[in-house]
């Protein structure tokens, strides 16, 4: 993986585990089914201010306990009627179900809790809105006209999916709910905000569908200007914009200013920033697939060192008749195969540390080679000559094994009914969520995604209810057990 794509990720996944102290009392402002809490707002805004839809609004990253999914959450203040809210989200998210683009911020849940409205969007690490990009540069650095008409064919491409679907953003496309989620990508992060606030339907929704080809003008202007008080005269912002920028791009962002028209009206007019538009994401797609080929193999030795590890040496095993169970069979050909990749020594005994026989040796076992290797026991008594595909199918039995022994327990058989076990309490429920299990109990615990989402719940902090989380996690996807095959 590039440096650049590997230093975005890693500053992604800090965004996404930043937190507020359990202390603060911003904590107490989402649902309790959320955590992970960090807010989302500029630190200098004003609490109890105005949002974007007139009303107090506050945005924070969270964590759903229910699904382990990382979610923007935007909380509406000062609310009225609360019973026909909760009509007003239902009908919002069944409408905007409909609206699938990858520049448009999904919806996914919209609910009345403690007299205010919340709204859940999917969360973007590191996103800004255009408000503080453009508050962030100068005048003097203007965009490259490639990188405008980029961004305009972007945000007509999310308004055409839009309005086909007889839905509209109702005048909610302003520089503070566009946001900036990478290089060059934008997002509306608007959708349902005003169906929520002012309900679903409107008998002046042709209205609303041309007041979104302007707002999507007038952020055009902004973006070219570089400024965000071109609202107090646009004539001038257009006037400014021709003598920087060519007549083509000019005629577009001032055609909806003069005259009603439509999205497909602007559509027209972008011939050259759509071709352009394309080249780019051809470019970009076969970096991305030349990246994902690298990953690909990484991916495939990752599970096969799960296998290995869930099977060799198993701690539950060694108080029964089943003490000698990692050490007999397919168990201990696993056992010396991974002595053979990962212990190797000089003749003097010291240790011999070699990535490429390991990289080499875990390929052959994942494509199941017949070439022979010979294994030898730490002792020196017993010498065994195998092939990877015999190791392979060993690792598999064996694994098979464990499965079935995971799906016969009564954990397993709680997630499957719906109920997980209550939350444990005190230190044990603390160590068992750190180690992905209950109390007590010390069977095979097979579940990556339980594992990852324990991890993601704070389990490592001592966390007393991300078992349980993991658990509910692990209720939502009843497939998941089968993700090591």
């Amino acid at each position: 993986m590039s440096p650049d794509l590997r230093s975005y990720f890693a500053h992604s996944l800090k965004l996404t585990m930043k937190r507020l102290p359990l202390s603060d009392a911003r904590n107490k402002e989402v649902p309790k089914w959320f955590n992970l809490v960090n807010p989302l707002d500029d630190p200098g805004k004003t609490r109890g201010a105005a949002g974007s839809c007139g009303y107090p609004t506050s945005v924070f990253k969270v964590v759903n306990r229910r699904d382990g999914h990382v979610y923007a959450l935007r909380r509406i203040d000062n609310m009225r009627n609360v019973q026909a809210l909760e009509q007003c989200c239902e009908l919002a998210v069944g409408l905007w179900k409909r609206v699938r683009h990858a520049n448009v911020v999904p919806l996914r849940q919209a609910f009345v809790h403690q007299r205010a409205v919340f709204l859940v969007h999917d969360y973007w690490p590191g996103a800004q809105t255009l408000h503080d990009y453009v508050n962030a540069r100068s005048m003097s650095n203007a965009l490259p006209e490639n990188i405008l008409w980029s961004l305009a064919v972007q945000l007509l491409s999310a308004l055409r999916a839009t309005h086909e679907q007889k839905v509209s953003f109702r005048g909610g496309i302003s520089p503070h709910t566009v946001l900036l989620t990478g290089r060059n990508r934008v997002r509306v992060a608007c959708s349902g905000l005003m169906h929520v606030v002012e309900g679903p339907f409107s008998d002046t929704e042709e209205k609303h569908v041309l007041e979104d080809v302007q707002a999507v003008s007038k952020l055009m202007l902004m973006l070219a200007c570089m400024s965000t008080q071109v609202k107090d005269s646009w004539q001038d912002a257009v006037d400014f914009v021709s003598s920087r920028y060519s007549k083509e791009f000019t005629t577009m962002v001032a055609l909806p200013l003069h005259k009603s028209c439509t999205v497909y009206d602007m559509l027209g007019l972008c011939s050259r920033g759509l071709l352009s538009e394309l080249d780019e994401m051809y470019s970009h797609s076969d970096a991305l697939e030349e990246q994902l080929c690298k990953q690909l193999e990484t991916s495939r030795l990752n599970r096969l060192l799960f296998k290995i590890n869930l099977v060799t040496e198993r701690p539950e095993y060694g108080k029964s008749e089943s003490a000698s169970w990692a050490e007999t069979g397919d168990r201990y050909i696993i056992k010396l195969f991974r002595d053979y990749v990962f212990h190797q020594t000089t003749d003097d005994g010291k240790p011999w540390l070699d990535i490429g026989h390991i990289v080499t040796c875990l390929q052959k076992l994942d494509v199941g080679s017949m070439e022979k290797i010979l294994l030898n026991s730490r002792d020196g008594r017993s010498i065994l000559m195998v092939t990877y595909a015999d190791v392979r199918k060993c690792i598999d039995e064996a694994f098979v094994e464990l499965h079935e022994a995971h799906r016969s327990s009564q954990y397993f058989q709680l997630k499957m009914a719906g109920g997980p076990p209550k939350p444990a309490q005190g230190f044990a429920a603390a160590q068992a969520a750190a180690v992905g299990g209950m109390p007590g109990r010390r069977g095979p615990m097979m579940h990556p995604g339980h594992m990852t989402y324990a991890h993601q719940a704070g389990a490592g902090s001592g966390n007393p209810y991300a078992a349980a989380a993991a658990a509910g996690h692990a209720a939502a996807n009843p497939y998941a057990h089968h993700q090591m095959y």
